[in-house]
């Protein structure tokens, strides 16, 4: 994973060159190094100085969290960003910042498939790491199961005896069902997203 053959990379090396990070993760293209550098710096990983050259550093890198800064979930399967779809379980490994976990819980990892929650920057094809639940917070980005058989990821909004799992794209509609009908299965904590090379 790119990602963490960058974070690798700058543990060992201060302040390199462009050329040397494209070469550590093992691409030519400056626009995947910056979506890279893009996405550890929304994770927290890096810091890059503005207008300076080799001006990448690493901000914190956890070398007590397992495996360096990253850990593995189990990736259990595909998830619907719009509409529901049939859960399809996959038992993989994903790699993740060790960060977005916390100790006390479990966690897992769904690849996402559909675009309904792009406003909230979950893409097709993007890995989301979810917290195990069974109960969520207005607000929360959730895994949920409808009857029992059809996964979706959406925020959660609860009123009465209605729940309601919103999408964050225009182009879909809110899903409002009965509460008995719906059971969280996880809690988003994080995503990670796989570059083209």
């Amino acid at each position: 994973m790119q990602e963490e053959k960058l974070l690798e990379f700058l543990k060992r090396n201060d302040s390199p060159t462009q050329g040397e990070m494209k070469r550590a993760i093992g691409t030519k293209s400056n626009a995947v190094l910056y979506k890279v550098l893009d996405s550890l710096e929304e994770q927290g990983f890096i810091k890059r100085s503005k207008g300076r050259w080799r001006g990448v550093s690493l901000v914190s890198y956890d070398d007590d969290a397992g495996d360096g800064a990253w850990t593995t979930v189990p990736l259990l399967g595909i998830v619907a960003a719009g509409h529901p779809i049939e859960a399809v379980l996959t038992p993989e490994k994903m790699s993740v910042p060790a960060t977005m976990l916390k100790p006390g819980h479990d966690y897992f990892a769904l690849e996402v498939r559909g675009d309904s929650m792009i406003d909230e920057k979950i893409l097709d094809g993007d890995r989301i790491a979810l917290r195990h639940a069974s109960t969520a917070s207005n607000g929360d980005v959730v895994v949920a199961l409808i009857d029992g058989e059809n996964a979706t990821v959406k925020t959660f909004r609860k009123s009465g005896r209605k729940i309601q799992l919103i999408p964050a794209n225009r182009d879909f509609e809110t899903i409002e069902v009965d509460a008995d009908r719906v059971t969280i299965q996880g809690v988003l904590v994080g995503l990670v997203r796989h570059y083209e090379k």
